[in-house]
């Protein structure tokens, strides 16, 4: 369960540095 949070913040970090360029 732990890395299904993981993963999550990394998508949700990955598309504020998408929206930042």
């Amino acid at each position: 369960m732990k890395n299904i949070e993981g993963d999550c913040l990394l998508a949700v970090g990955d598309e504020e540095l998408i929206k930042m360029e």
